[in-house]
């Protein structure tokens, strides 16, 4: 009796830890635990094409015959994955196999088991097969699983054995506003994986035709890097597109670029004739109606500010003291997106409050100084706009201009970056964002006062880089990305569409002041307000995918665990199919009713009378 005992409290225990078995003999004696859930990757890699078959081809098939497999009333989950989780709603299998498109973005597999698994779909599903090509940007570490989980994954190889692959993975323009008629150089990097070190042509194509061409030599040690110049000649939407040959995965080897080229850019110049002619004879030297001006210059005075500033220009040039009403008007065209280029010349006064009226916080103007040798500029920003242009010795020397009068700036807040230097160290070119806008200050005046910089041929260049630089609002308006990621952009108060250039509108939500679309597919897409487009943004395949890289069988356990994950090949699915589905089964029940036989036991031994004793006569 005190042995049944003890092994009813063994067994009642054991059950209450929920033991689970994967066994086959055993299954036949327990309890399903959860049911079958099918993952098919849906990045950019599963695209890849080799002798005339495709991951996402070998993962369709394989779908079709893992369900046809899984035992009738056996709960099934079916999804695809690649930045985002989509559970498909039930249907016969070959119509779910059919709905495995490859898409532009990045896989998340990891992301995507750990879903079904906390998942209310249903009962937590004991087998989850990953039908992948395995691809090393597809898989993370595992985060928030219980350690404790019983579910097992089956990852089922789909590749094709793309081990080489050349690439388009970067597209950066020179500057971000556009205008007609202005050169615009586009950078662009190429990289490559495994393949031999061919020269191979990159070009740009505009409605099928080539635009511009150019060599390169990507290899695994070195992307490839081209400028590539385009002229656009026309204002409205510009789309162009930057292609590779064809290789195994066609998805990557071109990127897009979307924009939206201005007619010409307005600029009010604030600022007496003789401060300011230099100024606007840089900016637009043609007579007015001249088809060859991209700069339309606009003079205004202290009195006329504000009306010139409705509506908002692209930028404002001060070269002038103004009063505190026209320092109000600017400082609200400053929050609103406006540029202003500050020239802190003679009419700042020493000491003036016209850098805080304005609300440029972080600079703050001091004395004239004067220098009898001349200072030079030095220690130019030409890694980033707006000076970027400046980097080669051919497109202008700055350092050649000599001030012998300089403004004393004083930065005084980590938001103002310094752009360039004047040999002696001190700031010459200081730019503050503040709010939508930014603003620059210039340590020297409009005209030649100062400086012999306004007689040199890069004043010209110069003007114009820090007019578009300052044209382009401080935050991007559309944050491009790769299909399923979220482009971002200020609500404001106004009806916007988003819509795929040739193709469909997309669904536009508005929160927290920003409208978000979520893109599904690479492409141009473009931006109208009031029937006018005006933002364009492109989505293309995200980079990671075009490395084909596979995981190996530890890299890939390593990156699920605490899950159990097996490596399957495609061609080894029928054999472990009829081998069972891998379920697992809880043995709950089972140890409960042992414990309660056990008991019953118990209870009958106790009844039974004591034998044997002596005989009272």
């Amino acid at each position: 009796a005190l042995i049944l005992r003890c092994l009813a409290i063994i067994l009642l225990a054991l059950m209450l830890a929920a033991p689970v078995t994967r066994s086959r003999w055993l299954a036949r004696l327990a309890r399903p635990l959860g049911g079958v859930a099918v993952v098919a990757d849906t990045s950019a890699s599963m695209s890849a094409r080799v002798d005339r078959t495709t991951p996402v081809e070998v993962a369709r098939e394989a779908m079709r015959t893992i369900l046809d497999a899984v035992p009738a009333g056996t709960p099934c989950v079916v999804a695809s994955a690649s930045s985002r989780t989509h559970v498909l709603p039930p249907a016969d299998p070959g119509q779910l196999a059919r709905q495995i498109v490859p898409t532009g973005s990045r896989g998340r597999l990891d992301a995507a088991v750990a879903h079904l698994l906390r998942s209310p779909f249903g009962p937590s599903p004991a087998t989850v097969f990953v039908l992948s090509d395995l691809q090393r940007t597809s898989f993370c570490s595992m985060a928030r699983m219980p350690r404790s989980s019983p579910a097992r994954v089956i990852a089922l190889d789909c590749g094709v054995g793309a081990e080489t692959n050349r690439a388009v993975t970067g597209l950066r323009p020179d500057r971000r506003v556009i205008v007609r008629g202005r050169p615009l150089v586009i950078n662009v990097r190429v990289e490559a994986w495994g393949a031999d070190a061919r020269r191979v042509p990159l070009s740009v194509v505009n409605a099928g035709e080539v635009e511009a061409s150019q060599g390169v030599t990507p290899t695994p040690d070195a992307p490839a890097h081209a400028d590539l110049e385009l002229l656009p000649r026309a204002a409205g939407l510009f789309v162009r597109e930057v292609t590779l040959p064809a290789d195994h995965m066609p998805g990557d080897n071109a990127r897009r670029f979307a924009t939206v080229v201005r007619e010409r850019l307005r600029v009010v110049v604030v600022g007496d004739e003789e401060r300011t002619r230099f100024v606007r004879a840089a900016l637009d030297p043609f007579d007015e109606g001249d088809p060859r001006s991209v700069v339309q210059v606009l003079r205004a005075s202290a009195s006329d500010l504000e009306e010139l500033l409705r509506p908002r220009p692209d930028a404002v040039v001060v070269a002038a003291r103004l009063p505190p009403e026209g320092l109000s008007a600017l400082r609200e065209a400053l929050s609103d997106g406006v540029g202003i280029l500050v020239f802190a010349g003679p009419a700042m006064a020493s000491g003036a409050s016209q850098l805080a009226g304005l609300g440029v916080d972080g600079v703050r103007a001091g004395d004239m100084r004067e220098h009898g040798d001349g200072r030079a500029l030095s220690e130019l920003a030409t890694r980033r706009p707006p000076l970027a242009g400046f980097a080669e010795p051919g497109s202008g020397d700055l350092q050649a201009a000599r001030f012998t009068t300089t403004r004393a700036l004083a930065v005084e807040d980590r938001a103002a970056s310094v752009l360039a230097r004047f040999d002696d160290g001190s700031p010459a070119l200081v730019e503050v964002a503040e709010g939508k806008g930014r603003a620059l200050v210039f340590a020297t005046s409009a005209n030649d006062a100062w400086s012999d910089l306004s007689r040199l041929p890069a004043f010209v260049p110069l003007m114009h880089r820090l007019v578009e630089h300052l044209a382009a609002p401080a935050a991007e308006e559309v944050l491009a990305g790769a299909p399923g990621e979220v482009a971002v952009g200020p609500a404001g108060g106004r009806e916007i569409e988003v819509r795929r250039v040739g193709g469909e509108a997309q669904p536009v939500s508005v929160g927290d002041g920003v409208w978000r679309v979520t893109p599904e597919r690479a492409g141009a897409y473009e931006v109208c307000t009031g029937g006018r487009t005006t933002a364009a943004f492109a989505v293309n395949v995200d980079r990671a995918e075009a490395d084909p890289t596979a995981l190996t069988t530890f890299e890939l356990r390593e990156r699920l665990r605490p899950l159990q994950t097996e490596i399957v090949d495609a061609g080894d699915l029928p054999g472990l199919l009829r081998r069972g589905m891998g379920g697992a089964w809880g043995l709950s029940s089972l140890t409960a009713l042992l414990a309660l036989l056990v008991i019953a036991l118990e209870a009958v031994q106790s009844l039974e009378p004591e034998t044997g004793g002596h005989a009272d006569e």
